[in-house]
């Protein structure tokens, strides 16, 4: 039975380092951190391999560090696993703790960072496949910028919004495709006879239609006609509110959060205080039992509990600091 425990005990220790947010000391503060930092360091490795001056001299370098940075990011993934139901305690089952823990979106990007890898890394030993293609997959590695939304409360800020305002930015969405549909449509009969390898389709069009809505204008494609530059001119303008809906949502999605948050923490602050006041208050009070409990003390006990507070003791009524003695019974 002893070895279990101490299992388990191990386990925990082990989840208190890797995932526990709540017990947070040195040792978490220093993984989270070396994570972070490896993290940034594969993404910096990833832009300078592709300068081909950089790769041809530094490529096995760089292959060395991803195999490293593979293991680790691995082995942090297993770990978590391993230590999921410390995370999950209100699941019947270790392996409904696991599940939980894969399914969830900390498990999932985890899981994105080192996919890719795992298969350049053991898919070539077991099919027969075209490296080029695996090659493909080093792009992913970029997603593991996603990791550092577990270690950074701006970015599940961020995420946050946008998970709470997702029905009405669905709203918005559909509402700004139905506006480009309708310009497309309308751009296309107006410009397309005079216009018809740029203005060849509708689909063709929404290109048009896009660079002209999100007032990016690449100039790659415009009208040329005057009923085809008065309707661009309106699609245009109608672009700046089409731009404008969106970020309003996750503007004014971004404040109320960021001031719910500040009320949640001035609520948590003042509660800790009041915590505090009345430990302290009730240290007072079983200090002042422990004494009123004798039948039998002397008036020097009262100047020294109360003679700086108070000019007459709150019992007795008489003149703290005097050499007369009293005495109090524990009702007083």
């Amino acid at each position: 039975m002893q070895p279990k425990q101490g299992w388990q005990a191990f386990r925990g220790e082990v989840f208190d380092i890797i995932d526990n947010e709540e017990t947070s000391d040195w040792r978490s503060q220093l993984f989270d951190s070396m994570i972070m930092i490896l993290i940034l360091l594969s993404l910096i490795a990833t832009v300078a391999e592709s300068f081909e001056v950089v790769k041809q001299n530094y490529g096995w370098h760089f292959d060395i560090f991803e195999d490293i940075t593979l293991v680790i990011f691995v082995s942090e993934y297993l770990l978590r696993l391993w230590t999921a139901d410390f995370k999950y305690k209100d699941e019947s089952s270790y392996w409904k703790a696991c599940g939980r823990f894969g399914s969830s979106g900390t498990g999932i990007i985890d899981l994105l960072a080192v996919f890719p890898l795992v298969v350049q890394f053991f898919v070539p030993y077991i099919v027969d496949i075209d490296l080029r293609m695996i090659r493909i997959l080093k792009v992913t590695r970029m997603l593991r910028v996603l990791k550092l939304s577990s270690f950074t409360s701006s970015v599940i800020v961020v995420g946050d919004v946008f998970f709470e305002k997702r029905f009405e930015l669905g709203i918005t969405m559909f509402t700004t495709f139905i506006v480009m549909l309708v310009a497309s449509t309308l751009m296309y009969y107006l410009e397309h006879d005079a216009q018809p390898d740029k203005f060849s389709n509708i689909v063709s069009t929404m290109w048009w239609a896009v660079a002209t809505l999100t007032t990016v204008g690449y100039g790659d494609i415009y009208p040329i006609t005057g009923w085809g530059q008065f309707a661009g001119s309106i699609i245009a303008i109608l672009g700046l509110g089409v731009v404008a809906l969106p970020t309003g949502i996750i503007g004014a999605a971004f404040i109320e959060k960021i001031e719910k948050q500040q009320e949640e923490e001035r609520i948590a602050r003042e509660e800790r205080e009041k915590l505090a006041l009345e430990l302290e208050e009730a240290e007072e009070d079983a200090e002042l039992a422990a004494l009123t409990k004798n039948d039998n003390y002397n008036h020097e006990l009262c100047s020294g509990l109360f003679g700086r507070e108070f000019v007459y003791c709150p019992y007795c009524a008489k003149p703290l600091g005097g050499e007369h003695h009293h005495h109090h019974h524990a009702n007083a």
